[in-house]
């Protein structure tokens, strides 16, 4: 419970630390994190200085593209301020993923903003 407060207090603290950057740059969280699918997914948390085109990119270690997140510009997970995308832990070919540390890249009007490391413990 302690910890979802934290997670709840860094997103607010990220819109606030957002609209003070030149750019999107970001801090990207995630809570759960272990998490196991597909009983439980996971929350990636980003904060956007402006309106953009996002891409949410996870790639398992080998750098092989597991899952892909699109938002347009002004849309839900592409407006300005904390931003949040809900990952259920398939890929997108449809497979549940296993047992790995996964990296989670978050890219904002083509330039990388921030990324964080996704653990799948089952």
């Amino acid at each position: 419970m302690k910890l979802k407060k934290v997670v709840i207090l860094l997103a607010f603290f990220l819109f606030f630390a957002g609209s003070l950057l030149a750019s999107n740059v970001a801090t990207i969280l995630n809570y759960p994190n272990p998490f196991a699918p597909p009983a439980q997914s996971t929350t990636i948390y980003y904060s956007l200085n402006n309106d953009a085109n996002v891409r949410i990119y996870i790639f398992d270690i080998t750098n092989q593209l597991v899952k892909r997140f699109n938002f347009s510009s002004g849309s839900s997970g592409g407006i300005q301020g904390t931003n949040v995308a809900t990952w259920d832990g398939i890929s997108d070919f449809g497979d549940v993923v296993s047992n790995d540390v996964y990296i989670c890249n978050v890219v904002a009007d083509g330039a990388l903003i921030g990324r964080c490391k996704i653990a799948v413990v089952k």
